[in-house]
């Protein structure tokens, strides 16, 4: 989801604090039943299939498909602390749990995004004569970053991060994850886990000679075991944000 904030209330660089709009993803955690106890097996399952992943993650409960019923909320947010995740507040109804929100402290998204009608607002033109003194041009040169080459195997258990962009000669196998800024190529299976543009490249994309990924993300979307199997298994795939649904297509071999 995208959490929206109100617009900006000052401009002035010279105040303490200055309160901007601004787009934040925050996952999502869709509530279907009740059971505590279901949940709680359901998301420890998650959280072993990635540990770092998910470790201190922000989550946002939607309660819209409980139909009505009501659930633990106290306890809902028990269970994900526990397990390491930020809960911040709830989507959906949450007249029933508007007291809880206060003991708890967490917002209520229910609204979505914030709109604001007003009417139009007269823009004044500024015509300034040109002068005479010249102007300084300030040349910003980027600090170049090598790719990270991995000529042998990345076995369960390892961990290998890259600053910007990592390329795999062999296999990443499961138990294993491999994390990057930029992109992430690996030209052999891929049985482990990938995260590219973990710093929030959107542009990042991961590409593999053969997709078996336990976990695949981009900029902090992701997918795990069942949701990848469904997607070109086996085969020569690139991985990358559509329109920021994180989309698998398979690459066509050249023979």
């Amino acid at each position: 989801m995208t959490a929206s904030h109100p617009p900006i209330l000052s401009v002035d660089a010279t105040k303490s604090v200055i309160l901007k709009s601004t787009s934040v993803s925050i996952p999502v955690l869709e509530i279907h039943s009740t059971d505590l106890a279901d949940i709680q097996r359901i998301l420890a399952e998650k959280v072993n299939s990635a540990p770092a992943f998910f470790i201190r993650s922000p989550v946002v409960f939607n309660m819209s498909n409980l139909d009505g019923d009501l659930i633990d909320l106290i306890g809902l947010h028990t269970i994900c602390q526990e397990l390491g995740f930020l809960p911040l507040g709830i989507q959906g109804e949450y007249k029933a749990y508007e007291q809880t929100l206060i003991d708890l402290g967490l917002a209520n998204f229910a609204k979505g995004k914030m709109k604001t009608d007003s009417a139009p607002v007269e823009k004044k033109v500024v015509i300034e004569q040109p002068t005479l003194e010249p102007q300084v041009v300030t040349v910003v040169e980027e600090k170049y970053i090598p790719t990270k080459i991995v000529t042998t195997p990345i076995r369960s258990g390892q961990q290998i991060y890259a600053s910007g962009d990592m390329i795999i000669m062999s296999q990443v196998s499961a138990g294993a994850e491999v994390l990057a800024e930029g992109n992430i190529h690996v030209y052999g299976p891929l049985r482990g886990r990938a995260l590219a543009g973990v710093k929030g490249n959107e542009k990042a994309r991961i590409f593999c000679q053969s997709q078996e990924a336990e976990l695949l993300s981009i900029a902090g979307r992701f997918m795990i075991d069942e949701e990848i199997r469904e997607a070109n298994w086996k085969k020569s795939v690139q991985v990358f944000l559509d329109d920021d649904v994180l989309t698998i297509k398979h690459l066509p071999v050249n023979t």
